[in-house]
């Protein structure tokens, strides 16, 4: 503790904030790059969802109808048009113009997602920020700002597949067009209590604060531990000097986002040390896919330590964590005697 250790808290994570920055600019930038040298068939909105990787696949995007802009600001001349007869200087955020995001209407009226290349329309599913708690990636940030401008509270989810290797996908936004439906959904039933889709059926407990079962309806399997002494996504306050462990007080359990593409529910509690905690559990219909996140607000109580559950029932389990530049197998990847906190 004191000053210098002020000081070295400070100077550490501006090197992290700074790097994430920098990171998300060059990110922009270069996306913005390559769709200004895509031929779209004609003039209109346009969703370009690339693949960075080496293989092809499928994957769920999240489209923001109102991005972050990056943290450089390159300007760019602006040309004579109608509206201005002589050109300027001016501030562009992307390469050589303004970053295009979605118009307020999208929220409003209904419109459809049909692929450019096959003309087949692609499901989505419109989500909208409901709490600055959630769990969620600047959730207060944006919740903040949807006053000023509702967009920061919206995002397009869909299911971007046959992405080619080291390609993209173009998606035409139609509008007056309804939305289309996902095709061999299945029975979908979801309440506050039970999500189940054709890949899974997905059990809460409200009063302990995690998933108490999570069937997997193609391998006729539970695949949650009755037997492990905390339940899946159960958040755990662990003192570092005694060892006592302590599991958080549930408050509420909700269903906050139910449609064609995905479902979440949203458990919500309080520990010794954390008193506000968010922890969201998402089953998609349309992909075989589970996210779990946490939004926790920690107070200054010290030694305490904070882990979530993932009590699988397998046997001699295995498994691998992307850490920069590697993927790793806990343990025997690690130089002997070398720390395993990630």
């Amino acid at each position: 503790g004191g000053p210098a250790q002020d000081a070295h808290w400070s100077e550490k994570g501006a090197f992290a904030y700074r790097a994430a920055a920098l990171a998300h600019d060059v990110q922009v930038k270069a996306a913005n790059v390559l769709a200004d040298r895509i031929s779209y068939p004609e003039d209109g909105l346009y969703v370009t969802v690339f693949n960075t990787l080496s293989h092809a696949r499928a994957a769920m995007v999240r489209v923001p109808l109102r991005a972050w802009s990056p943290c450089g600001s390159p300007m760019h001349w602006r040309l004579p048009d109608g509206e201005q007869r002589w050109p300027s200087l001016v501030s562009g955020r992307a390469i050589g113009r303004r970053i295009v995001d979605g118009p307020a209407w999208l929220q409003e009226r209904p419109f459809a997602l049909v692929d450019a290349g096959t003309g087949q329309p692609v499901p989505y599913q419109l989500s909208r920020l409901d709490s600055p708690q959630a769990a969620q990636p600047w959730a207060p940030e944006r919740w903040a700002l949807g006053p000023v401008d509702p967009r920061h509270l919206a995002e397009i989810v869909l299911l971007a597949d046959d992405l080619p290797a080291m390609g993209y996908r173009t998606l035409q936004i139609v509008a007056g067009q309804e939305a289309a439906t996902p095709e061999h959904l299945g029975p979908l039933v979801a309440t506050d209590r039970l999500v189940e889709n054709r890949f899974y059926r997905l059990t809460v407990d409200p009063e302990r604060g995690g998933v108490a079962s999570l069937y997997d309806k193609e391998l006729g399997r539970e695949l949650v531990d009755a037997g492990a002494d905390h339940l899946l996504g159960q958040l755990i306050v662990r003192d570092s000097a005694s060892a006592a462990q302590e599991s958080p007080q549930a408050t509420g359990v909700a269903l906050v986002e139910s449609g064609p593409l995905y479902t979440t529910l949203r458990l919500q509690g309080t520990a010794s040390c954390c008193p506000r905690l968010a922890i969201e559990f998402t089953l998609y219909h349309a992909a075989k896919q589970i996210d779990v996140s946490a939004r926790i607000l920690r107070d200054s109580t010290p030694m305490r330590e904070l882990y979530l559950a993932f009590p699988f029932q397998v046997e001699a389990p295995r498994f691998r964590f992307e850490a920069p530049g590697s993927v790793i197998r806990p343990i025997r990847d690690q130089w002997p005697g070398s720390h395993t906190d990630a």
